[in-house]
């Protein structure tokens, strides 16, 4: 079933991340803490969150999405491009992006062993 939705939307800058960057970034939420996966190379590696040299590229390619779409209001709508480039707006943008089946992953996906069982040694 295709949904359609607002281009300018949180969902529909998700959706056009997802169809953009489907081929090269993975969100895995089965790990702790969940994480974006990028590919570099032939290898999924974490997008550094939270480490010290952290990257965050998948928050960035996000933003970079939305500032594109900003660019195209601002003349008409200034306010909505404002919008469109908000901390808010782009972390809720990431959110949405999560879950779409293009970008959802399990651990095998990017090459990760199955979590060790509670208990086991």
């Amino acid at each position: 079933m295709t949904r359609t939705t607002p281009p300018n939307s949180e969902a529909g800058l998700a959706q056009a991340f997802a169809a953009k960057h489907a081929g090269h970034a993975r969100y895995v939420h089965a790990t702790s803490p969940r994480r974006w996966f990028i590919r570099v190379d032939a290898v999924w590696e974490r997008d550094k969150q939270w480490e010290p040299d952290t990257r965050l590229i998948v928050q960035y390619w996000i933003m970079e999405i939305c500032c594109a779409a900003a660019a195209e209001l601002h003349r008409d709508d200034p306010a909505l491009a404002r919008q469109l480039c908000s901390a808010n707006f782009i972390s809720a943008v990431e959110r949405l992006a999560r879950c779409d089946p293009r970008l959802a992953a399990s651990r095998g996906d990017v090459g990760l062993p199955p979590p060790k069982k509670r208990g086991a040694k």
